[in-house]
């Protein structure tokens, strides 16, 4: 439930800064779910055994079996969320400079999942905000932020690294 409220307050948030600001409006995605960017190997909709065989022996994992559990039935309705820590499974060396991942799953499907990169030095180094929307734009295959205000791109990015 907390979950809920802290995503329904950040969408808030981001819906009072977006009307705030002046400027191009942001284009809608048009991506079908099938073309969604994968974060090595990892992606929306895929199923949970999916993604438990690109970490062998993640399913039997105690904290996981249990917050599987615990989506069945009243309160959660399929709803499950739990992490998993890449450096600790076999296929380690594949997940290299990804510390984690918050997956959240619905009737065993994944509807959304953070990766959370190595901290500097260990992690990526990125010179400026600019630099890591290049490199994000580049290495998802997305369309080049053409004719943003540097200051808005910079907005946005740190919204979203709340």
């Amino acid at each position: 439930m907390k979950k809920i409220l802290f995503s329904a307050s950040l969408l808030l948030m981001a819906i009072s800064v977006y009307g705030q600001t002046a400027g191009p409006q942001p284009q809608p995605c048009t991506l079908k779910l099938s073309q969604a960017p994968s974060v090595r190997g990892v992606k929306l909709d895929m199923t949970l055994d999916e993604l438990f065989a690109l970490f062998p022996g993640s399913s039997n994992e105690g904290r996981i079996t249990q917050a599987l559990s615990q989506s069945e039935g009243y309160d959660r309705f399929g709803e499950a969320g739990f992490s998993i820590a890449p450096t600790t499974y076999s296929t380690k060396d594949r997940f290299a400079g990804i510390s984690v991942y918050f997956v959240d799953s619905f009737d065993r499907r994944i509807v959304s999942f953070t990766a959370v990169y190595d901290r500097f030095p260990k992690g990526p180094r990125w010179h400026s905000v600019d630099d890591l929307i290049q490199r994000f734009a580049e290495s998802f295959h997305l369309p080049e932020p053409e004719g943003l205000d540097p200051g808005w791109q910079r907005q946005k990015i740190e919204m979203q690294w709340l």
